[in-house]
């Protein structure tokens, strides 16, 4: 703290001959009496105060810092996340628009199905046939070769 120290004391130094030579009036520092010496001396509470500012302004600054930390960190995991999610999000599109053509598949398969099955017997036409089995009794029936062994007897 510069403005603390005391303004150095020209020494006088013997001149040669004892004759001193002219200077101006201007450039002779005029001695300092001690109220002055002590009024550029800050008082102790003045001091210590700007020392409390002073440490109070290094821990404000290393708070700042701290937190312009912090932020930058939840910045980049943001980040990532952000990116993680999206990632996940695609791969999700891609499973769904694989299980639309499945279910897509399905339902043509069932319409498939379904026709198939109009198209054959129903309960009702196959008891009708059923009684025209038994009643005609189809195994009792006579094969050709039968038919002509009989004839040739």
């Amino acid at each position: 703290m510069s403005f603390l120290k005391k303004p150095p004391v020209e020494e006088k130094k013997p001149v040669p001959n004892g004759i001193e030579p002219k200077k101006d009036e201007k450039s002779i520092p005029k001695p300092i009496s001690k109220k002055e010496e002590a009024a550029m001396v800050m008082p102790k509470p003045v001091s210590n105060q700007f020392e409390e500012i002073m440490r109070r302004l290094r821990l404000l600054e290393e708070r700042y810092s701290g937190l312009r930390k912090k932020t930058q960190f939840t910045e980049q995991n943001m980040l990532k996340d952000a990116k993680d999610i999206f990632l996940e999000i695609r791969t999700l599109n891609e499973t769904i628009s694989g299980i639309k053509n499945d279910v897509s598949m399905l339902n043509e398969n069932i319409v498939k199905l379904e026709t198939e099955i109009e198209m054959s017997v129903n309960k009702s036409e196959l008891q009708t046939l059923s009684k025209y089995v038994e009643l005609w009794q189809p195994i009792e029936f006579l094969t050709r070769k039968q038919a002509e062994e009989l004839l040739k007897r």
